[in-house]
């Protein structure tokens, strides 16, 4: 049976490949409920309060603490799969968040034999997400907490209609959902996980606050540095005014999108071979371009002759990467098409003309990508700041909203758009 699990996480990876979305959602969904069935979603102390006749799960324990670690696995793997590519699509997940009590996967870094159970980290441990135990840390489980990172977002964006029919304390009920005025971030919660996004990527060890840790790009550690931008996008998007430097949520979603340019940039710099990167990343390479998109075409509104330049550099850059990847990969070659076809529906065919023909082998100069993360005190500062104004959330109900530093758009225009 548990080989039979594996082989459909196989099957799952490939229809992703294949961008075949129909059949990946509901070959993972399978999946994980066949991994229910297994009990892999329950570490072995936890059992239900109501005594039942059926055993926990169809298949005898493991025999040995490997067999364990490599069910617990095989569920976390299926697991992740799940909410990476939930993040690109309105489906409602298969298993809930609220019926995993698994311990965290074992970590290289731990070479002391195995710990006692009590000693391992829980997935619902307060601040899982924040707090990593060296003996306990390493790229795979970061890259599992980015995977619940990516799962609370898709909950909030999924539920909060539901919540607000349900008259739910914690939604606004001062205006219908059909009313402009009715806002999400005002809610506690919204707060609460843009807060958790910023501040999981400054809680991580600074070994893993790039995507070439030991001189090489590690995959898991890549889609971890791509987890809170992709959360803030996915966070803001909808209710971003783009082109006005008084919207935090457009503020938001231009910085995350250049962000996960910059981590791309990294990749082309480093000539790595982005097949073995994993699908996620493809997917929030569309999603920063398709975000670029949308100031390129508030830029030639206003005629802002230097950022259309800039951003025109930048979507061409994504561009003719998810281009020349898709020759091996249906799915980047999919996301190329659409990229293609959202510039020329949003900014038209003259500027779509400027994004599409050019297909350069090396990232533009000076294309305004975000700088990179910072480390030692100065990261140090920025935790335990986000890491209070967290815990205050928490505390008192109150919602997130930082201070913009830096304007869209330059105050001096030298040269209109021709």
């Amino acid at each position: 049976m548990v080989q039979r699990l594996q082989a459909n996480v196989l099957l799952c990876f490939y229809y992703w490949w294949q961008a075949k979305w129909v059949e990946v959602y509901t070959r993972v969904a399978a999946t994980l409920r066949i991994s229910v069935a297994l009990g892999l979603n329950l570490a072995p102390q936890f059992t239900g309060v109501t005594p039942s006749s059926r055993p926990a799960s169809l298949i005898p324990p493991p025999t040995t603490a490997i067999e364990e670690e490599m069910r617990r696995n095989t569920f976390w793997i299926a697991y992740a799969l799940e909410r990476q590519y939930g993040t690109s699509n309105g489906w409602a997940l298969s298993l809930d968040d609220n019926d995993i009590l698994q311990l965290f996967p074992m970590s290289e870094q731990y070479d002391g034999g195995m710990l006692d159970l009590t000693e391992r980290q829980l997935c619902h441990t307060t601040d899982a997400l924040l707090i990593h135990p060296p003996n306990q840390t390493d790229s795979f489980v970061l890259y599992i907490k980015s995977a619940m990172l990516l799962s609370q977002v898709k909950n909030f964006n999924l539920r909060t209609r539901s919540k607000y029919y349900a008259q739910d304390p914690s939604v606004s009920q001062s205006y219908p959902l059909s009313d402009v005025r009715f806002d999400p971030r005002e809610t506690p919660e919204f707060g609460a996980i843009c807060s958790l996004a910023l501040a999981f990527g400054d809680s991580l060890p600074s070994l893993f606050k790039t995507p070439t840790p030991n001189g090489v790009v590690d995959p898991f550690i890549y889609s971890v540095l791509l987890s809170s931008p992709i959360s803030l996008i996915l966070l803001h998007e909808q209710y971003a005014m783009v082109g006005k430097d008084s919207c935090m949520s457009a503020y938001h979603i231009l910085t995350s999108a250049r962000t996960i340019a910059t981590l791309l940039h990294v990749l082309v710099s480093a000539n790595y071979d982005c097949t073995r990167l994993g699908l996620f990343p493809v997917f929030a390479w569309f999603t920063s371009a398709r975000v670029l998109t949308r100031f390129l075409r508030a830029a030639l509104e206003e005629k802002y002759a230097e950022q259309v330049r800039v951003l025109t550099d930048e979507i061409t850059f994504i561009l003719t990467v998810l281009r020349r990847l898709g020759d091996r990969m249906g799915l980047s070659g999919r996301y190329a098409k659409m990229l293609e076809d959202h510039v020329l529906k949003l900014c038209g065919p003259e500027a779509a003309a400027k994004v599409c023909i050019t297909d350069s082998p090396e990232p533009p100069d000076n294309t305004g990508f975000a700088p990179e993360m910072q480390e030692g005190e100065a990261a140090d500062k920025i935790l335990r700041m986000r890491l209070a104004s967290f815990e205050a959330i928490k505390a008192a109900g109150q919602v997130f909203t930082p201070s913009m530093t830096t304007p869209f758009w330059p105050n001096m225009i030298t040269a209109p758009v021709p």
